[in-house]
């Protein structure tokens, strides 16, 4: 949305080409594996940035470490929680 962009841009004093939000890996993890979830380890692929920014990594190999799945869920409640109250759950149930 550009509208989003230009109100990020005024707030921040930095135009939205220049912002740069470090990543958790996530993106890093998808380019590694496969369809089957087993893990690229050819030369060319070990040579890479994205391949050594995971070398730390200790949940390199699973889909997320715990931290990002902690993150994930609570950035989903927003839209998860009113469709399961729509549906007759409640919070404890939706959790």
């Amino acid at each position: 949305l550009p509208w989003v962009k230009s109100l990020v841009e005024r707030v921040a004093g930095v135009p939205a080409a220049e912002q740069r939000v470090p990543g958790d890996g996530h993106v890093e993890h998808h380019a590694e594996t496969y369809d089957d979830m087993s893990l690229k380890k050819d030369k060319r692929w070990r040579q890479t940035k994205a391949a050594a920014s995971l070398d730390s990594d200790i949940a390199r190999g699973t889909a997320f470490s715990w931290a990002v799945t902690g993150m994930m869920t609570v950035q989903m409640l927003p839209s998860a929680l009113p469709v399961f109250a729509l549906l007759g759950f409640g919070l404890l149930e939706t959790l």
